[in-house]
């Protein structure tokens, strides 16, 4: 049973790391608001058909329910994976991928500032390693991409040259 959880993981990984490589170049010529669009579209789509594909009901669900849907729909989806894809414009699908692993740990945050979860010591050590691995990345892109301007021409005439 553990194989075929190491091999889900695995995937989502792949499927993760292609999804933010086609965003990346997509993004390059399409809108932030055409992209996500689309992409939103899409995975709608797929939903319907999985759902409609196992029989499940597209209704008759309380009223409570469907405010959880809509506050699922609008809260991770339009305010988080929406701002993911417009970075993907800007930045590397590299960093935007490491960014994204503060997430788990924002979770932990978030859970114990307005939910009063707890916060296990093992959840502390694991969300410190998290944003230290973080920090030294951005640290190194930093430097990276410094190293990079720093040997682009200043003038026309050195291009020349």
């Amino acid at each position: 049973m553990a194989f075929w959880g190491d091999l889900l993981a695995l995937t989502s990984a792949f499927m993760g790391t292609v999804y933010y490589f086609i965003g990346q170049h997509s993004r390059q010529s399409l809108s932030s608001m055409t992209y996500t669009l689309a992409l939103y579209a899409f995975c709608t789509g797929f939903s319907a058909l999985y759902v409609l594909s196992k029989g499940y009901a597209l209704t008759g669900y309380p009223a409570a329910d469907w405010l959880r849907f809509i506050g699922t729909a609008i809260i991770p989806t339009l305010l988080g994976q929406s701002v993911v894809n417009w970075l993907l414009k800007w930045l590397k699908a590299t960093t935007v991928s490491v960014g994204m692993l503060s997430e788990t740990f924002a979770a932990v945050v978030f859970g114990y500032l307005l939910f009063d979860e707890k916060v296990s010591i093992f959840q502390l050590a694991g969300g410190g390693f998290i944003i230290f691995g973080i920090v030294i990345y951005l640290r190194n892109e930093r430097k990276e991409t410094e190293k990079q301007l720093s040997r682009k021409p200043d003038s026309f005439r050195e291009v020349a040259e």
